[in-house]
């Protein structure tokens, strides 16, 4: 579970004003934390441990002899880093120094109270125009914390620079709840035209927050370190029920019942809690259960020269639990089809003309890719309307009978959908979208740094306009339902970042589909299982090395983990 920075400090306020729960307790358990993994670090910059914290037998340097610079603001999170400061002067640490941004008139009670113990402990803290470069080794960034929303600039801009700068020339940053210049709810870079810190590592506390995992904060976080510090179960639950409650009372029942309950904007959860809910229907498979029984995949993919797309979707969907595959293609592909993935049966259609059969292909379905190398010329266009029209029609009618026909739209499907809005019209709740930054700057009409701003709200206000899910595909990716329901993925990495990933995910969705028999549910594990398969495959053949097949050939593995 994540929780936006703004939800962080609604949990913050009702536990300290309705539960009791002092507001120093807390920030000493915090403190804690920090001052331990600042230990740590000065234990591996002095040489008695390894980066893993093995220790050496023989230490070049005392780890009290660090030389610790603290950089913090006049609110919580500063008051944090003093804090954490205060303990490693106790612990003997003497080479530390400090210094604040802001107002003292107007810093927080907390903050004045840490700097009284700060300065009583030994410390010395001055103001941050007072600041001097000098030898640093190891840095706390204690200036912003979960509550900055507005443009960084001044000498806190200054400051966040010196940070980066000595960071360059081999100082360790730790950041005190999220890299000081990150927005905590959608990861925004609140320092343009410059960079937020860029830390080695972040202790942060209760829960992750979402801007550690969108925009920048996913760049800028380093190994992320999460700590219980003292909140009671129960407590987002809690808070979550008071605000449906207060929906409630200011919403019609029936809009009450359409928003389902959701509180938007504070919670998302991850992609893999809808994995783990299912994991064993991945391990196993129905002694008595046919081909069948795990649906029928029709794949409108790959145009001439491009069978390579219509190949990794269909061996990625068999990988991942499909039962039975058909593609529908030109007849220039169908022997290296064949031949690929002989499993498969082929129908295929001369480029000039509609595909015959389609209406027979897709009420033997139960599931339809389409997109993946059909390009977008002519026939690329007649195809995506003519498959979407019919799939819509077969659609409607099986609903009336309680069925499904379930649709993953990848590539040029997507564009040419952007290109085409009337298209639109065939999409619904049964559908999955599945956009990289630029299809999906095509389909909003937003540039693509104003979607890395706000991917988590740009991706939901598009699924809910048009009725449909999306998966908006990044380093860490957002699954949006028509219901305001969104789910983070952030497995995976670097590794997959090579042409044909986006076709293996689209048949990973399908198949994860047909083992579900649910199109938001068969996305979100889809996304999972396919990061979890490209980091197992980054392992074996190395983060430049791997293939996209070799993604769909580590499915089985990553669902047996």
């Amino acid at each position: 579970m994540y929780i936006t920075g703004s939800f962080a400090k609604e949990i913050d306020l009702y536990a300290i004003k309705e539960l009791g729960i002092p507001s120093l307790s807390l920030m000493e358990r915090a403190a804690e934390q920090v001052c331990r993994h600042a230990e740590l670090a000065a234990e591996r910059i002095c040489g008695q441990a390894d980066l893993s914290g093995k220790k050496r037998p023989e230490a070049c340097r005392r780890p009290q002899d660090t030389a610790v610079l603290i950089l913090c603001g006049a609110g919580n999170n500063g008051a944090d880093g003093l804090a954490a400061g205060a303990m490693l002067l106790d612990k003997g640490f003497r080479n530390i120094r400090a210094f604040f941004c802001g107002d003292p008139e107007r810093a927080s009670e907390e903050f004045r109270f840490q700097r009284n113990r700060f300065e009583q402990a030994g410390g010395r803290l001055l103001s941050a125009e007072q600041y001097q470069a000098a030898e640093t080794e190891l840095i706390l960034d204690a200036l912003f914390g979960i509550g900055l929303h507005r443009p960084v600039a001044g000498l806190y801009g200054e400051m966040i620079r010196e940070i980066r700068r000595l960071r360059q020339a081999g100082a360790y940053v730790i950041a005190v709840d999220i890299p000081s210049g990150v927005d905590a709810d959608q990861g925004r870079n609140m320092c343009a035209p410059g960079l937020p810190v860029e830390a080695d590592e972040t202790v942060t506390f209760g829960w992750a927050k979402t801007g550690h995992f969108l925009g920048a904060g996913y760049g800028s976080c380093g190994r992320l370190q999460v700590y219980d510090i003292g909140y009671p179960p129960g407590i987002i639950e809690a808070l979550l029920q008071r605000d449906l409650e207060a929906e409630k009372a200011n919403a019609s029942e029936e809009q009450a019942a359409k928003d389902g309950g959701s509180i938007p904007g504070k919670v998302l959860l991850d992609t893999e809690t809808v994995f783990q809910k299912h994991q064993r229907e991945f391990q196993e498979r129905r002694p008595a259960a046919n081909k069948g029984d795990y649906g029928k995949l029709l794949i409108a993919a790959g145009s001439e020269g491009m069978a390579g797309a219509a190949y990794l979707a269909g061996l990625s969907a068999y990988r991942s639990g499909i039962g039975m595959v058909k593609y529908l293609g030109p007849e220039a592909n169908r022997v290296i089809l064949q031949t690929l993935l002989p499993e498969a049966m082929y129908q295929s259609y001369q480029p000039d003309r509609d595909p015959e059969g389609l209406a027979e292909s897709l009420k033997w379905a139960d599931i339809l890719i389409l997109g993946p190398g059909i390009s977008r010329g002519p026939y690329g266009i007649m195809l995506v309307e003519t498959v979407l029209r019919e799939a819509a029609e077969e659609r409607k009618r099986r609903r009336e009978q309680g069925g499904h026909l379930w649709g993953v739209l990848d590539a040029d499907a997507l564009n040419i959908l952007s290109e085409r809005r009337e298209l639109l019209q065939y999409l619904d709740e049964e559908t999955v979208l599945t956009p990289h930054l630029g299809e999906l700057a095509r389909l909003t009409g937003r540039s693509i740094p104003e979607l890395k701003e706000n991917l988590w709200e740009s991706a939901a206000a598009l699924a809910q306009s048009l009725g449909t899910n999306i998966l908006a595909k990044d380093c860490v990716s957002l699954l949006a339902g028509p219901e305001g329901n969104c789910l983070l993925n952030k497995s995976g990495s670097a590794a997959m970042a090579k042409a044909g990933s986006g076709d293996v995910l689209t048949g990973v969705i399908a198949g994860c589909t047909g083992v579900l028999g649910e199109i938001f549910a068969g996305a979100a594990a889809g996304a999972f299982l396919h990061g979890r398969a490209g980091s197992l495959a980054g392992a074996e053949q190395g983060l430049h090395s791997i293939l996209a097949r070799e993604i769909g050939e580590h499915i089985g593995a990553a669902m047996r983990e």
